[in-house]
Formats: structure tokens, sequence, C-alpha cells
């Protein structure tokens, strides 16, 4: 039977889930969640290795990845062959993990997105910081099982819901994760990954609100957030004292940064997938932060759609497990979501996944793969060469029709050439186009940042809750450079002529964000809550150095407005 594992080691606990395949069904053999000891990064691996070998986890295994130390990002290329692909994303890695310091490991799969996605191919690629990877696959090597690599923890959502549950037809399904310290987003529609994300947040932020506004160490501020947190939506909340009541409104003022990063994800993956109707209809909650009172009806609140917690177990069996450990996995629920679908996706050759590993044992594992299995090959094929020829050393007329069907094959060899050399000049034509493709990756950092910003005004004030982006678009614009962004004159040149004419203004070609939003009546005025949160995006704005925000006109029917978030950083005249 296959079987496989699934691991996460976050900042503050270890979970694994060891699966096998019984019949039709997925049978979980045991699982195991322990809290990490010491502070850094090393301190924590060794925990998670001692916890992996006291629970007997042996066999394939895939680790959850996320926080800051992975980037998850997306290219649009032309359709052309798998092994041309291939070339185009090594090129494509290596560029990126030059411009994010160097030392990564990464992996990349293609996305198979609905037909108004365009004629080109989407691909998602996932870069890992070395330093943090190593010291969490050798904690995994360490208690006896074998790392395939590591897998964004959003993917393994995805699989954990297209695997255990019911995918209704049509449907778009938010998966989000909240951890400790991070947060993962997954889309899907019809059983298809549209999208996948990771960003910080979780639940840390909780905890911080808590222990600036009581006073109190991290620890007592999450004992706090477990025991008495409760954000349901303040009509419909039920407090058993007042300090119940004191600690939840504390929490309010952090829980709407939760819908706004819902919001910036589905903005986000409008402009990935150039699927611009896109409108999600059913949002699943998961991770430990899942666990707090009152999420799921708040957010449900917030984004005007279904919001359930996803728990997964009930459709797999658990009866290989002994009693006590089953209880506790159906308690842990929600939490263990991430580390089910990673083992799913190790005991599944066919799922699909990433496996990003450092270039040393990604060389080391292809060779045990596929160039001892060649040599192998060769080594028989040539034994069979030198039965062959012995046999047709006396046969004259054999040696004539090999000789025969040699010219044949080389004839049909020049055949293939012609093909191959007019199949090489389509792929040329096509890399031409996807070198203007490229340029379109430019605006990669430019959307991430415009949407950091907009979730930072967001979240600054309770009172923003109330605005909503409803559509979000990005290209490159040719536009004038302000006056105080151009190079300032020398101070030894000449004064200029007053009688010359003006010069024509400077031009660049820019990244632009242009962005649609809407202010709903909650209490305060739309006017006013458009007034403060345009003067809090314009502040989050200019913090990002050579950004410009431009809002081409108050409110529109009192209600929607546009704006445009310009970035000048390293701008050139056009032409240059």
């Amino acid at each position: 039977m296959a079987g496989g594992i699934g691991v996460t080691i976050g900042s503050r606990s270890v979970r694994a889930v060891e699966v096998r395949r019984k019949g039709a069904l997925w049978q979980v053999v045991r699982a195991t969640a322990a809290s990490l000891e010491g502070g850094d990064d090393a301190d924590r691996a060794s925990s998670a290795a001692g916890a992996l070998a006291s629970a007997g986890t042996k066999g394939p295994a895939l680790l959850g990845l996320s926080g800051k130390d992975l980037i998850v990002r997306y290219t649009r290329v032309p359709r052309v062959p798998d092994w041309r692909l291939d070339m185009l994303m090594r090129f494509e890695i290596r560029e990126v993990a030059e411009q994010s310091g160097g030392d990564v490991a990464a992996d990349w799969a293609l996305l198979s997105l609905p037909a108004g996605a365009g004629e080109d191919d989407t691909v998602l690629v996932a870069l890992a910081r070395n330093a943090h990877l190593r010291p969490r696959l050798d904690a995994i090597r360490s208690a006896g099982s074998s790392p395939l690599g590591g897998c964004p923890r959003s993917i393994a959502l995805y699989h954990a819901f297209v695997t255990n549950a019911k995918v209704p037809p049509g449907e778009v399904t938010l998966l989000l994760h909240l951890g400790a310290e991070n947060t993962d987003v997954a889309i899907q529609r019809d059983g298809a990954l549209l999208f996948a994300r990771n960003m910080a947040g979780g639940g840390k932020p909780f905890t911080d609100a808590l222990a600036q506004a009581f006073r109190v160490d991290g620890e007592t501020a999450e004992r706090m957030k477990v025991q008495k947190g409760n954000v349901t939506p303040r009509q419909k909340a039920r407090y058993a004292d007042s300090s119940e009541e004191k600690v939840a409104n504390t929490l309010l003022t952090v829980a709407g940064g939760v819908v706004a990063a819902v919001h910036s994800s589905l903005m986000f993956c409008k402009a990935q997938t150039k699927l611009q109707d896109l409108r999600v209809d059913r949002v699943l909650i998961c991770g430990a932060g899942a666990r707090l009172r009152g999420l799921a009806e708040y957010l449900a609140s917030g984004l005007a759609v279904p919001v359930e917690v996803f728990d997964p177990f009930d459709s797999v069996d658990l009866s290989a497990m002994p009693q006590d450990q089953a209880d506790g996995l159906r308690e842990e629920g929600a939490a263990m979501v991430a580390a089910l679908g990673l083992a799913q996706m190790a005991a599944d050759p066919k799922a699909f996944r990433l496996e990003v590993l450092p270039e040393a044992d990604r060389r080391k594992r292809d060779f045990l793969r596929h160039t001892a299995w060649l040599i192998a090959s060769g080594v028989v094929a040539a034994a069979g060469l030198v039965f062959l020829y012995s046999r047709a050393a006396g046969e004259e007329e054999r040696a004539r029709v090999n000789d025969r069907e040699m010219k044949a094959a080389l004839e049909k060899a020049a055949l293939m050439r012609d093909r191959g050399q007019q199949r090489r000049a389509k792929v040329d034509a096509a890399l031409s186009r996807y070198d203007d493709l490229r340029s379109q990756v430019g605006l990669g950092p430019a959307v991430e940042r415009a949407l950091g910003v907009i979730q930072e005004a967001v979240a600054s004030q309770p009172e923003f809750e109330s605005v909503h982006f409803v559509d979000f678009k990005a290209r490159f614009v040719q536009v004038a450079v302000p006056a105080d962004l151009l190079p300032k004159p020398d101070a030894d040149a000449p004064p200029p002529d007053p009688n010359a004419p003006t010069p024509d203004p400077v031009n660049a070609r820019i990244p632009v964000v242009f962005l649609t939003g809407s202010v709903q009546e909650r209490g305060k005025s739309t006017a006013e809550v458009f007034g403060n949160f345009a003067a809090a995006l314009k502040s989050a704005v200019e913090s990002i150095p050579g950004a410009r925000l431009e809002l081409d006109r108050g409110l529109k029917g009192g209600k929607s407005f546009d704006a445009q978030v310009r970035f000048f950083a390293g701008w050139r005249p056009v032409g240059r």
C-alpha cells in the first residue's frame, strides 16, 4: 500500500500525519503534534527531529513551507514544448534567485487555468531559502524518513480539499490557513488550482494586540486569546463577563486585517490569472488560528459569503490508530489540515505538487532516478550488441540487409532533421513572443507592493472595514515624471535662460496599478470615511520610494472611487 508523511514545522509547533491507501479510502496510520523548544531556527529544527523520531514516522515525506523564507510567484509563458519550457523556467528561477540573495532552492509547476485566462500558460514558481529549508529536511532525515522536498502549505490546503471534500461543480472556493505567524491562501474552481499565496499574519497579530492592550507578556496574551477570545460580530456576540468583552473589543480591531487579506488575495488572483470576473462562492478556514471563537461568523459578515471551518478528518479512516490518538487528532482537526494534504501528496506520485530541494540534493535524487538507470540500460544494451554482432559475423547476406537498413535510417534521419529545423523555427518565433511577455513579469513587484500598502491602510483603522476594492489591474504606462524626481541641475551650470522655451516634459514607462473601490455606509458618512482612508492610503503609498498616489476624482455616486498607484523608482526616459 502506498504511504506518505506530511510534516509542518512552524515557529511554535511541529505537526505530522502519516497516511496510506486502503482501497478507495485514505487511512491515517499515525499523527503527532508537539510544541517546539528553543528560540532560534536550529533549536526548533532539532526539537522537531526529536518529536518526529518519538512518533515513529517512516517513509517518503513532504515538508510544508510558508512564511518570509518562502517566495511564491507566477510567470506567464507562451505554449512551447516541455524541454523548452524547462529551459525557460531554469533561466527564470536563476534570475529570481539572484534578485532574492542567491542561496535558494526552487521548483515549478504548470497551472491548468480555464480558457478565459488567455492563450499563454501560467507557471507557479516556489523558492525557499536554503538556510531555512536544509535544517528542516535534515530533521526529517534524522527521524528516519526520506524527504521528497518542501511544498508550499497553500498547495497542501488545495490538495486536502480536492482529495477529501466534495467539490461542487463551478464553485470557487477560497481556502484560508491561519498559522501562528503566517497565513496561506489557495483558490480552486472545479478541482483545479487557480492561485496560491503565503502572507505574514496568522494568530500572532491577535496575540500582540492583547499583549499591548493589557500590558502582559506573549504567553499570557496567548492564554487570554485561547480562553476568552471571541470575534463574533458585536450585534450577535454574547460575553460571559466584562473581561471577555474587553478582550473581544481588542481582537476585533485586528480581525479586519483578515478580511483585508482575503480581498487582496482575490485581487491578486484576478491580476495573475486574468480572470477578472472571478467571484468567491465559499471560504473554508483552517489552521490553529481558525479555532478563535466567532472567526467564521466575523469573516462571513465582512466578506458576504458563507464561511466554514474546514475539517477533512471525517472523510478518512482512523481505525488504524489507538483510540486516544484518534480522539486527539479529531480535537486538533483544523490545525492538521496542511499536514494531511502533504501526506496524501507524498503518497501519490501523480499528485499536483512542488518538490523544493537544495540543488545538491536534487542532483543526487535525479542521478538515482534517471542517470543510474540509464547506465544500467547502456550496459545491457552493449551486451546485446556484442551478442548480435557475434551471430552476424559470418552472414554476408545479413550484412547487405543491414547496409540497406542503415541507408534507409540515414534518409529518415535527414528527413527528421529537416522537420526538426522547421519546428525549431516555430520555437524561435514563440521565444520572440516570450521575450515580449517577460516584460509583463516586471509588474509582479509593483502588484505586491500595491497590495501591501492597501492592506496596511485598510487595517490601520476599524472604520476602514467598510472600504472594499472591486477591481484591480496593472500595466506599464508612459507618463510624465514629476519635477521633484527629475535630476537636479549641476550647481556649477549657468542659470537657465528665462527667454528660452519651456522644455518638453520628461516621459518614462513605469508600472501603474489601477484600483476601483467602494465605501459602504457603516455609522460614519461615506465621504468622511473615504477622506480618512484616502489620507491613510496616500501616507502608506508615499512611504515607498518613488511611489505616487493619484485619486482620479472624489466619490462617484457617493460610494465608488478610482485610484492609481504609480511606481517611479528606477525610471528611465522613454527610448533609453
